[in-house]
C-alpha cells in the first residue's frame, strides 16, 4: 500500500498513537522505534525489526536495540503479531494507546 492511499482514520490513530508512545518508556531509543514499526504496518502490515540495521542507524549496540524492543513490548506500545516463514517476530503498533491518551475524538484545526 502507498503512504498516499491511508485512510484518514488510520492516519488519526497513529497520529495520535506516535503522540502517547514516548510517554509509555524512557529508554534513549524508545521514541524512535514506535514510528518505524507504525510506518511499516501502515504500508505492509505487520512487520520484522532488523536490530542490525537499527543498530548501525542509530548508533548503538544489538543489544541495546533488543532492550529497547522488550521495553516497548513491555510498556505496551508494540506487541508480537507473529512470525515470518524465516521465524523472525513481527510487529505491529498498540494504537489503543492513543486513543486511551487522547480519546477517539481529534479535532483537525486549520
Amino acid at each position: 500500500m502507498n503512504i498516499h492511499d491511508v485512510p484518514v482514520e488510520t492516519v488519526r490513530r497513529v497520529n495520535a498513537y506516535l503522540r502517547a508512545a514516548p510517554y509509555r518508556t524512557t529508554g534513549r531509543y524508545d521514541w524512535r522505534i514506535p514510528a518505524l514499526v507504525a510506518e511499516s504496518w501502515v504500508t505492509a502490515g505487520a512487520s520484522p525489526i532488523y536490530t542490525n540495521d537499527l543498530a548501525r542507524r542509530f548508533g548503538a549496540s544489538r543489544r541495546t536495540i533488543c532492550t529497547a524492543i522488550q521495553r516497548l513490548v513491555a510498556g505496551g506500545v508494540i506487541r508480537q503479531a507473529g512470525t515470518s516463514a524465516d521465524g523472525r517476530r513481527l510487529y505491529e503498533p498498540c494504537l489503543d494507546i492513543g486513543e486511551a491518551a487522547f480519546g477517539p475524538e481529534q479535532r483537525h484545526v486549520g
